[in-house]
């Protein structure tokens, strides 16, 4: 192997622009979520609840911020890249 092939194979590839918003697209799931859900939060009101319970009083950004947050946890569980030891 020459010198120019080992120093090629070393060097491992830049991250793509697409990995790149992936990533950070798992990290901010979960902050953006948790603060969807605390000011859902606010707009429940409990006096209207009915028969089903919290299904009818909650609003829709907490279902927003559920939402977000399984999306964050399915694109963290498509990560591809190998988990780091230590």
């Amino acid at each position: 192997m020459s010198r120019r092939q080992r120093l090629t194979t070393a060097v491992e590839p830049a991250t793509p622009p697409a990995g790149r918003a992936h990533r950070i697209a798992v990290r901010a799931a979960l902050p953006v979520a948790l603060l969807l859900w605390l000011l859902s939060l606010r707009h429940v009101a409990l006096d209207r609840m009915g028969d089903l319970g919290l299904l009818q009083v909650l609003p829709a950004l907490y279902w927003v911020a559920v939402a977000l947050l399984t999306l964050g946890f399915v694109l963290a569980l498509y990560d591809r890249r190998p988990g780091r030891a230590g």
